[in-house]
Protein backbone atom coordinates (compact mmCIF):
# COMPACT_ATOMS: atom_id res chain seq x y z
CA UNK A 1 0.00 0.00 0.00
CA UNK A 2 0.83 3.70 -0.26
CA UNK A 3 0.36 6.59 1.48
CA UNK A 4 0.20 9.59 -0.68
CA UNK A 5 -0.83 13.26 1.45
CA UNK A 6 -0.26 16.94 0.11
CA UNK A 7 -0.97 20.19 2.19
CA UNK A 8 -1.79 23.76 1.58
CA UNK A 9 -2.23 26.65 3.10
CA UNK A 10 -4.14 30.06 2.14
CA UNK A 11 -4.40 33.45 3.98
CA UNK A 12 -8.11 33.62 2.41
CA UNK A 13 -9.84 36.77 1.22
CA UNK A 14 -10.02 38.95 4.51
CA UNK A 15 -7.41 38.32 6.91
CA UNK A 16 -4.19 40.34 7.07
CA UNK A 17 -2.08 37.24 8.47
CA UNK A 18 -2.36 33.86 8.05
CA UNK A 19 -2.89 32.19 12.20
CA UNK A 20 -2.98 28.69 10.51
CA UNK A 21 -0.28 26.43 11.40
CA UNK A 22 -0.08 22.62 10.23
CA UNK A 23 2.53 20.14 10.47
CA UNK A 24 2.78 17.03 7.29
CA UNK A 25 5.48 14.66 8.73
CA UNK A 26 4.50 11.20 6.85
CA UNK A 27 7.72 9.48 8.41
CA UNK A 28 5.98 10.07 11.50
CA UNK A 29 2.76 9.43 10.43
CA UNK A 30 1.86 12.80 11.87
CA UNK A 31 -0.77 15.18 9.78
CA UNK A 32 -2.08 18.18 11.83
CA UNK A 33 -3.78 22.02 11.94
CA UNK A 34 -3.95 24.51 14.46
CA UNK A 35 -6.11 27.70 13.93
CA UNK A 36 -4.81 30.53 16.22
CA UNK A 37 -7.35 33.19 17.84
CA UNK A 38 -6.29 36.48 19.65
CA UNK A 39 -5.84 38.65 17.63
CA UNK A 40 -3.68 38.26 14.46
CA UNK A 41 0.32 38.50 16.11
CA UNK A 42 -1.00 36.29 19.09
CA UNK A 43 -3.03 34.19 17.18
CA UNK A 44 -0.09 33.14 14.82
CA UNK A 45 1.83 32.35 17.90
CA UNK A 46 -0.20 30.18 19.19
CA UNK A 47 -1.11 27.99 16.41
CA UNK A 48 2.80 27.85 15.60
CA UNK A 49 4.04 27.18 19.67
CA UNK A 50 1.13 24.21 19.48
CA UNK A 51 1.95 23.07 16.46
CA UNK A 52 5.41 22.65 16.78
CA UNK A 53 5.05 20.84 20.44
CA UNK A 54 2.76 18.67 18.99
CA UNK A 55 5.24 17.63 16.27
CA UNK A 56 8.24 17.78 18.59
CA UNK A 57 6.70 15.13 21.48
CA UNK A 58 4.96 12.78 18.60
CA UNK A 59 9.11 12.81 17.02
CA UNK A 60 10.73 12.29 20.41
CA UNK A 61 8.19 9.66 21.62
CA UNK A 62 8.58 7.58 18.17
CA UNK A 63 8.84 3.92 18.75
CA UNK A 64 7.91 4.18 22.51
CA UNK A 65 6.21 1.88 24.59
CA UNK A 66 4.20 2.54 27.69
CA UNK A 67 7.30 2.09 30.06
CA UNK A 68 8.37 4.86 28.72
CA UNK A 69 8.66 8.56 31.13
CA UNK A 70 5.37 10.03 30.40
CA UNK A 71 4.51 13.82 31.29
CA UNK A 72 1.26 12.95 31.78
CA UNK A 73 -0.71 10.14 33.53
CA UNK A 74 -0.40 7.37 31.13
CA UNK A 75 -3.90 5.75 30.33
CA UNK A 76 -3.75 2.28 29.43
CA UNK A 77 -7.25 2.23 27.44
CA UNK A 78 -5.64 4.93 25.29
CA UNK A 79 -2.87 2.41 24.06
CA UNK A 80 0.59 3.75 23.32
CA UNK A 81 -0.44 6.32 20.19
CA UNK A 82 -3.64 7.45 22.75
CA UNK A 83 -1.17 8.44 25.44
CA UNK A 84 1.08 10.09 22.89
CA UNK A 85 -1.35 12.37 21.10
CA UNK A 86 -3.05 13.74 24.58
CA UNK A 87 0.55 14.10 26.06
CA UNK A 88 1.59 15.90 23.02
CA UNK A 89 -1.38 18.20 23.24
CA UNK A 90 -1.46 19.01 26.75
CA UNK A 91 2.47 20.03 26.26
CA UNK A 92 1.42 22.33 23.67
CA UNK A 93 -1.17 23.70 26.13
CA UNK A 94 2.06 24.02 28.49
CA UNK A 95 3.98 25.90 26.18
CA UNK A 96 1.64 28.31 25.23
CA UNK A 97 0.98 29.28 29.22
CA UNK A 98 4.70 29.11 29.27
CA UNK A 99 5.33 31.58 26.38
CA UNK A 100 2.54 34.13 27.53
CA UNK A 101 4.47 34.07 30.57
CA UNK A 102 7.64 34.99 28.95
CA UNK A 103 5.70 37.98 26.76
CA UNK A 104 2.75 38.85 28.29
CA UNK A 105 1.12 41.16 25.61
CA UNK A 106 0.04 37.95 23.90
CA UNK A 107 -2.01 36.75 26.97
CA UNK A 108 -5.76 35.95 25.53
CA UNK A 109 -4.06 33.72 22.77
CA UNK A 110 -5.51 30.21 21.88
CA UNK A 111 -6.00 28.02 19.28
CA UNK A 112 -7.39 24.73 17.96
CA UNK A 113 -6.09 21.53 17.02
CA UNK A 114 -6.24 18.34 14.98
CA UNK A 115 -3.87 15.47 14.46
CA UNK A 116 -3.98 12.39 12.71
CA UNK A 117 -1.64 9.72 13.82
CA UNK A 118 -1.06 6.95 11.87
CA UNK A 119 0.60 3.69 13.92
CA UNK A 120 3.84 2.69 13.04
CA UNK A 121 2.71 -0.64 12.07
CA UNK A 122 0.21 1.16 9.44
CA UNK A 123 3.80 3.14 8.00
CA UNK A 124 5.97 0.19 7.66
CA UNK A 125 3.55 -1.65 5.76
CA UNK A 126 3.45 1.48 3.42
CA UNK A 127 5.63 3.75 1.16
CA UNK A 128 4.71 7.65 1.73
CA UNK A 129 4.49 10.77 -0.45
CA UNK A 130 4.01 13.80 0.44
CA UNK A 131 3.79 16.95 -1.62
CA UNK A 132 4.21 20.75 0.02
CA UNK A 133 4.17 24.41 -1.68
CA UNK A 134 3.21 27.73 -0.63
CA UNK A 135 4.86 28.37 2.65
CA UNK A 136 6.96 26.89 5.87
CA UNK A 137 4.88 23.30 5.80
CA UNK A 138 2.90 24.19 2.97
CA UNK A 139 1.71 22.34 -0.34
CA UNK A 140 -0.03 21.78 -3.85
CA UNK A 141 -1.85 23.07 -7.27
CA UNK A 142 -5.12 22.83 -8.99
CA UNK A 143 -8.86 23.39 -9.70
CA UNK A 144 -11.97 25.07 -8.72
CA UNK A 145 -15.52 24.70 -7.49
CA UNK A 146 -17.47 27.45 -5.92
CA UNK A 147 -19.94 26.53 -2.99
CA UNK A 148 -23.71 28.72 -3.47
CA UNK A 149 -23.70 28.63 0.28
CA UNK A 150 -24.37 32.04 1.92
CA UNK A 151 -22.51 32.26 4.84
CA UNK A 152 -20.71 35.72 4.97
CA UNK A 153 -17.49 36.00 7.14
CA UNK A 154 -17.78 33.46 9.86
CA UNK A 155 -14.57 31.57 10.42
CA UNK A 156 -17.03 28.76 12.41
CA UNK A 157 -20.14 26.90 11.63
CA UNK A 158 -20.89 23.36 13.38
CA UNK A 159 -21.73 20.40 11.24
CA UNK A 160 -23.99 17.66 12.18
CA UNK A 161 -22.72 14.36 11.39
CA UNK A 162 -25.75 12.55 11.25
CA UNK A 163 -26.54 13.18 7.79
CA UNK A 164 -23.77 10.99 6.25
CA UNK A 165 -25.27 8.25 8.23
CA UNK A 166 -24.41 5.87 5.41
CA UNK A 167 -21.01 6.06 5.55
CA UNK A 168 -18.65 3.97 8.15
CA UNK A 169 -16.84 6.00 10.54
CA UNK A 170 -18.45 7.94 13.15
CA UNK A 171 -16.36 10.22 15.48
CA UNK A 172 -17.56 9.17 19.25
CA UNK A 173 -17.90 10.91 22.01
CA UNK A 174 -16.30 8.89 25.16
CA UNK A 175 -12.92 8.21 24.81
CA UNK A 176 -12.71 5.59 26.66
CA UNK A 177 -15.52 3.09 25.01
CA UNK A 178 -13.44 3.25 21.90
CA UNK A 179 -10.73 0.65 20.74
CA UNK A 180 -7.78 2.19 20.47
CA UNK A 181 -6.06 -0.84 19.58
CA UNK A 182 -3.93 -0.74 15.84
CA UNK A 183 -6.36 -2.55 13.15
CA UNK A 184 -5.33 -6.47 12.62
CA UNK A 185 -6.95 -6.61 9.59
CA UNK A 186 -5.29 -7.30 6.41
CA UNK A 187 -4.72 -3.85 4.15
CA UNK A 188 -5.68 -1.69 6.58
CA UNK A 189 -3.54 1.35 8.15
CA UNK A 190 -4.96 2.23 11.70
CA UNK A 191 -4.73 5.97 12.31
CA UNK A 192 -5.78 7.91 15.56
CA UNK A 193 -7.55 11.50 15.59
CA UNK A 194 -7.48 14.04 18.14
CA UNK A 195 -8.67 16.61 18.70
CA UNK A 196 -9.84 20.27 20.60
CA UNK A 197 -12.05 22.85 18.87
CA UNK A 198 -13.67 23.42 15.53
CA UNK A 199 -10.76 22.36 13.25
CA UNK A 200 -11.96 19.13 11.65
CA UNK A 201 -11.07 15.82 10.24
CA UNK A 202 -13.34 14.20 7.79
CA UNK A 203 -13.07 10.13 6.14
CA UNK A 204 -13.81 10.19 2.24
CA UNK A 205 -14.92 6.47 1.59
CA UNK A 206 -16.89 5.07 -1.27
CA UNK A 207 -18.53 8.08 -2.27
CA UNK A 208 -19.10 9.21 1.04
CA UNK A 209 -18.11 12.23 3.08
CA UNK A 210 -18.30 11.37 6.94
CA UNK A 211 -17.21 14.02 9.74
CA UNK A 212 -14.39 12.02 12.41
CA UNK A 213 -14.66 15.08 14.88
CA UNK A 214 -17.43 16.76 16.03
CA UNK A 215 -17.17 20.66 16.83
CA UNK A 216 -16.49 21.71 20.50
CA UNK A 217 -18.53 24.46 19.89
CA UNK A 218 -21.40 26.28 21.58
CA UNK A 219 -23.10 25.79 18.24
CA UNK A 220 -22.48 22.01 18.19
CA UNK A 221 -23.98 22.16 21.45
CA UNK A 222 -27.26 24.02 20.87
CA UNK A 223 -27.26 21.63 17.63
CA UNK A 224 -27.00 18.26 19.96
CA UNK A 225 -29.38 19.45 22.06
CA UNK A 226 -31.97 19.60 19.89
CA UNK A 227 -32.28 23.95 20.39
CA UNK A 228 -30.41 24.81 17.44
CA UNK A 229 -31.04 23.68 13.28
CA UNK A 230 -27.89 23.60 11.17
CA UNK A 231 -28.99 26.33 9.32
CA UNK A 232 -29.93 28.67 12.35
CA UNK A 233 -26.12 27.48 13.21
CA UNK A 234 -24.37 28.74 10.19
CA UNK A 235 -26.00 32.18 11.30
CA UNK A 236 -26.17 32.59 14.77
CA UNK A 237 -24.32 35.27 16.35
CA UNK A 238 -21.95 32.75 18.50
CA UNK A 239 -21.19 30.82 15.85
CA UNK A 240 -17.48 31.18 16.33
CA UNK A 241 -17.35 30.49 20.18
CA UNK A 242 -15.09 27.32 20.37
CA UNK A 243 -15.99 25.35 23.98
CA UNK A 244 -12.68 23.82 23.86
CA UNK A 245 -9.07 25.39 22.99
CA UNK A 246 -5.42 25.23 24.10
CA UNK A 247 -5.31 28.12 25.62
CA UNK A 248 -2.63 27.49 28.26
CA UNK A 249 -5.07 27.18 31.58
CA UNK A 250 -5.73 23.70 32.44
CA UNK A 251 -4.74 20.34 30.99
CA UNK A 252 -7.00 20.52 27.73
CA UNK A 253 -9.81 17.55 27.37
CA UNK A 254 -8.68 16.38 24.07
CA UNK A 255 -10.58 13.75 22.38
CA UNK A 256 -9.52 10.98 20.55
CA UNK A 257 -11.08 8.91 17.95
CA UNK A 258 -9.84 5.64 15.96
CA UNK A 259 -9.92 5.56 12.48
CA UNK A 260 -9.25 2.52 10.24
CA UNK A 261 -7.82 3.14 6.86
CA UNK A 262 -8.58 1.36 3.97
CA UNK A 263 -7.20 1.60 0.14
CA UNK A 264 -9.26 4.11 -1.55
CA UNK A 265 -9.63 6.23 1.44
CA UNK A 266 -9.28 9.53 1.81
CA UNK A 267 -8.93 11.88 5.34
CA UNK A 268 -9.03 15.55 5.14
CA UNK A 269 -7.67 17.31 8.05
CA UNK A 270 -8.59 21.20 7.77
CA UNK A 271 -9.40 24.42 9.45
CA UNK A 272 -12.37 25.93 9.83
CA UNK A 273 -11.46 28.30 6.76
CA UNK A 274 -13.28 25.50 4.59
CA UNK A 275 -15.72 24.51 6.30
CA UNK A 276 -17.52 27.75 7.72
CA UNK A 277 -18.39 28.61 4.04
CA UNK A 278 -18.12 25.51 2.54
CA UNK A 279 -20.87 22.88 3.10
CA UNK A 280 -20.25 19.54 4.26
CA UNK A 281 -22.12 18.57 0.43
CA UNK A 282 -19.78 20.97 -1.10
CA UNK A 283 -16.52 19.27 -0.05
CA UNK A 284 -18.03 16.07 -0.82
CA UNK A 285 -18.58 17.29 -4.33
CA UNK A 286 -15.05 18.25 -4.57
CA UNK A 287 -13.85 14.53 -3.41
CA UNK A 288 -15.82 12.90 -5.94
CA UNK A 289 -14.95 14.79 -8.51
CA UNK A 290 -11.47 14.71 -7.92
CA UNK A 291 -9.63 11.35 -8.79
CA UNK A 292 -7.27 9.39 -6.33
CA UNK A 293 -3.47 10.03 -6.45
CA UNK A 294 -4.11 13.39 -6.80
CA UNK A 295 -4.10 14.99 -3.14
CA UNK A 296 -2.25 18.20 -4.29
CA UNK A 297 -4.93 19.02 -6.70
CA UNK A 298 -7.39 18.22 -4.23
CA UNK A 299 -5.89 20.56 -1.35
CA UNK A 300 -5.96 23.33 -4.10
CA UNK A 301 -9.20 22.84 -5.64
CA UNK A 302 -10.62 22.76 -1.75
CA UNK A 303 -8.94 26.24 -1.15
CA UNK A 304 -9.79 28.01 -4.38
CA UNK A 305 -13.87 27.01 -3.56
CA UNK A 306 -13.49 28.47 0.31
CA UNK A 307 -11.88 31.31 -1.79
CA UNK A 308 -14.56 31.60 -4.44
CA UNK A 309 -17.02 31.13 -1.41
CA UNK A 310 -15.78 34.45 0.14
CA UNK A 311 -12.50 33.53 1.72
CA UNK A 312 -13.83 34.94 5.30
CA UNK A 313 -10.58 32.95 6.98
CA UNK A 314 -7.35 31.51 6.57
CA UNK A 315 -7.67 28.11 4.90
CA UNK A 316 -5.67 25.32 6.12
CA UNK A 317 -6.43 21.85 4.30
CA UNK A 318 -4.40 18.53 4.58
CA UNK A 319 -5.39 15.12 2.44
CA UNK A 320 -4.16 11.42 2.88
CA UNK A 321 -4.75 8.81 0.50
CA UNK A 322 -4.45 5.29 0.93
CA UNK A 323 -4.01 3.13 -2.47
Amino acid sequence: MQIVSAALTDLGRRRPANEDSHVSRPALGLYGVCDGMGGHAAGEVASRVAADAIESFVQHTDGVGRDFTWPVSYRPELGVDGNRLVAAFTLANRAIHQRVIDEPALRGMATTGVCVLISQAGLKSCSTTNYERGGPRVAPDAVVAPDPSPLASSPVVAQDPSHLASSPVVAQDAVVAQDFSPASQPGAVSALVAHVGDSRAYLWRAGYLEPITRDHSWVEEQISAGVLSQDEARTHPWRNLVTRALAGADDPDVELTPVTMERGDRILVCSDGLTSPLTNSAIAEIFARTPMGRPEELCQALVDAANNAGGPDNITVIVIEVS
